[in-house]
């Protein structure tokens, strides 16, 4: 938006928002909130994922949730406890299309739908491909 209407946004800084206020953010949140030394957004979380589980799902398959490092082990661990408790379906919960799950393992791998500077589309990039690879 920034480009577009840049006499539309003010710098935060000009606001009180100081260089010890964005370090209390993760570089991957600022990002798309920052033009240079221009702040024109604020962060309002780190991105917090959480996992919710049914235990005697787990159980029945014969996995224990503290040895899931990697998605790779999460969907090992997935395949398991859908063979062991038929009717079970291992994915995330919204079914209508969004882009979550996508975003949350691109994101930790340190890519996006767009280019850093926003001028290209980057979900061609290697590791993009590879999260969506894993989604799939």
């Amino acid at each position: 938006y920034w480009s577009q209407f840049p006499d539309c946004f003010v710098d935060l800084h000009t606001m009180g928002y100081t260089a010890e206020d964005q370090k209390k953010f993760p570089d991957f949140k600022r990002t798309e909130l920052e033009v240079g030394d221009k702040a024109y957004a604020m962060p309002w979380d780190s991105g917090p994922v959480a996992v919710f589980y049914r235990r005697d799902f787990y159980e029945k398959a014969g996995v224990d949730p503290a040895s899931i490092k990697t998605w790779d082990d999460f969907i090992t661990a997935g395949k398991k406890i859908q063979a062991a408790n038929p009717g079970v379906s291992m994915t995330n919960a919204d079914f209508n299309g969004d882009t979550e799950f996508f975003r949350m393992i691109s994101n930790e791998q340190g890519c996006a739908y767009f280019a850093e500077d926003g001028q290209s589309i980057t979900v061609a990039e290697p590791k993009c491909v590879d999260a969506m690879t894993k989604v799939k």
